[in-house]
């Protein structure tokens, strides 16, 4: 790490619950999602592994047509471990 640098430190939450709260919301914002893109850091994916919440979190999207991948660490604004963006199309 580089002298100088801000280290901050977050609480690992619910993948599954909080991506699901936060997508139905947005739906309801929305009215209705047709398709969804969805990209997330690989920590993510491999968090989801070692709790064993692959189908759950898949669960979430069952009734909209979605894809999406994972990625190996955002540097647009500096490395962010396991965010995740979804793309959601009206």
């Amino acid at each position: 790490m580089k002298t100088g640098i801000e280290l901050q430190l977050l609480r690992s939450r619910n993948i599954v619950e909080d991506t699901r709260r936060d997508f139905a919301e947005k739906v309801r914002q929305m009215g209705h999602c047709r398709a969804v893109i969805n990209f997330h850091c690989i920590l993510r994916t491999l968090e989801l592994e070692q709790k064993n919440q692959c189908d759950a979190y898949a669960g979430i999207f069952a009734d909209v047509p979605t894809v999406g991948f994972s990625t190996y660490g955002e540097s647009y604004i500096g490395h962010i471990n396991q965010t995740s963006t979804l793309v959601l199309f009206e």
